[in-house]
């Protein structure tokens, strides 16, 4: 069916069940736009990202959004086992015209951010999560992939600092963002319009920041492009108490605190960008 449809598909969403990388990687993609895998990891052989596209002389737009399952799969999506041949291919190499590009569940040893095209324009790097049901009415949140730690992300946004026109950034991470995170961000990307950091696990975020809102705010004041933020901030807990008679009260609190923080750090935005 993909090789009677490859030559015609311009864009190709589909759930990496319902497809292996190698039948990707083998087939002619001649107008292929924009490609973007969903769901699980595919069965089969992993084949490194850069041999999947190969064929897709066109693409512009890569995401490789595969959500976290129940089952323990590799999220080793980018390069082979450790025991086999490391591809020579490159994604810089391979789609140098590249503008947006979106993954997740990914493996660090495949050191992708250090591949990554000068033309791209977006970038976007997390691992989502599925929530899964069990019997007798319980559910849970599973996480078989890890998000990036702030090492794992400054190397990230070390990499962004060499993309001339990046304006979309967005990463998913263990903890909440640091101060120094945003400095260096702010350093590396000062053309963003977009920036994303959202803590992948901030459900489970009982702390309150030990940093004060403004040493968040400084570093984001110094990026006058920026039109749009979405944070993660430790503002305490927000896990919601069994008694009704304090559910109101404890609501208004945490409604309160997520207020004050957005207006302070708009406030100090848009002053420094008026």
């Amino acid at each position: 069916m993909f090789k009677a449809l490859a030559p015609k598909l311009v864009y190709l969403e589909i759930a990496g069940d319902l497809i292996e990388l190698k039948i990707l990687a083998v087939t002619k993609w001649p107008r292929l736009r924009s490609l973007r895998l969903v769901d699980h990891v595919p069965h089969g052989d992993i084949i490194p990202l850069p041999e999947v596209v190969f064929n897709m002389p066109l693409l512009s737009t890569l995401a490789y959004e595969f959500n976290i399952g129940c089952d323990h799969r590799t999220p080793s999506v980018f390069y082979r086992e450790i025991d086999q041949t490391p591809s020579a291919m490159r994604l810089c190499d391979i789609l140098p015209e590249l503008k947006r590009l979106s993954v997740s569940s990914i493996w660090y040893g495949a050191r992708l951010e250090a591949q990554l095209p000068r033309s791209l324009e977006a970038v976007c790097v997390g691992a989502p999560c599925a929530r899964l049901s069990f019997p007798h009415g319980r559910t849970a949140w599973r996480y078989h992939y890890t998000a990036l730690s702030e090492p794992d992300a400054l190397c990230w946004i070390e990499a962004a600092a060499k993309l001339p026109y990046l304006t979309e950034l967005a990463l998913h991470l263990v903890e909440a963002p640091s101060p120094d995170m945003l400095a260096a961000i702010a350093r590396a990307c000062p053309s963003l319009r977009t920036l994303e950091l959202e803590q992948v696990r901030y459900d489970y975020n009982l702390h309150t920041s030990p940093y004060p809102i403004e040493s968040f705010a400084r570093p984001l004041m110094t990026l006058s492009h920026l039109r749009v933020l979405r944070i993660t901030l430790e503002l305490g807990s927000h896990n919601r108490p069994s008694f009704h008679n304090v559910k109101q009260e404890f609501i208004s609190g945490i409604d309160e605190r997520i207020q004050e923080a957005a207006q302070l750090l708009a406030e100090r935005i848009s002053a420094w960008n008026v």
